[in-house]
């Protein structure tokens, strides 16, 4: 793919490289939080959040190619949070990250659940019944990984926030960031 097209994140201010990283911690943390909980869910959450952050790179070449780098990277110095970066995207590209990411899904002819897991991460609340637990999920991990900070104590607790609001299993989930952490 690299070969294909070259992979230009300047406008989410990372590079190539710290994109591959946040995929493969992402990943890991879903492995080793769900194994321990819902091995059977890896199914869809494995390949989810491998691939959480794949719209950004298209979302990144419509911004280098509409010429509008400069106006994101000002107000993405402003932001903090994958729900405000999501806000962000829909401000400027009228789509987000989530929602290049479920449809390239849908193009490929992936399985619903798995574009579905990633549209409604942001908005759990708003994803149809089975797929609940998966974008809850999802959210988790992109709340302690994502382009802002991965797995320091302010991503760490947030997501550790929301481990408490939606009833999950906090210590097994403190046991994985400490694994992936251990493994950095």
């Amino acid at each position: 793919i690299k070969k294909t097209f070259s992979i230009n994140l300047e406008p989410y201010d990372i590079t190539a490289q710290d994109f591959l990283n946040i995929s493969i911690m992402q990943n890991a943390l879903m492995y080793h939080w769900y194994s321990k909980i819902k091995p059977k869910n890896l199914e869809i959450l494995s390949p989810a959040s491998f691939m959480l952050e794949v719209g950004k790179i298209v979302l990144a070449h419509e911004l280098t190619e509409n010429n509008q780098v400069a106006e994101f990277k000002t107000k993405l110095k402003q932001i903090s949070s994958t729900y405000d970066l999501a806000l962000l995207e829909s401000e400027i590209l009228d789509i987000t990250n989530e929602e290049v990411t479920a449809k390239i899904f849908e193009q490929w002819n992936l399985e619903i659940e798995l574009g579905n897991s990633i549209l409604y991460s942001n908005t759990p609340e708003e994803a149809p019944d089975h797929i609940k637990e998966y974008a809850r999920a999802l959210k988790v991990v992109k709340t302690a990984v994502n382009i802002f900070n991965q797995l320091d104590d302010v991503s760490v607790n947030n997501a550790t926030l929301l481990i408490n609001e939606y009833g999950f299993e906090r210590d097994t989930f403190l046991m994985a960031v400490s694994k992936v952490k251990d493994n950095l």
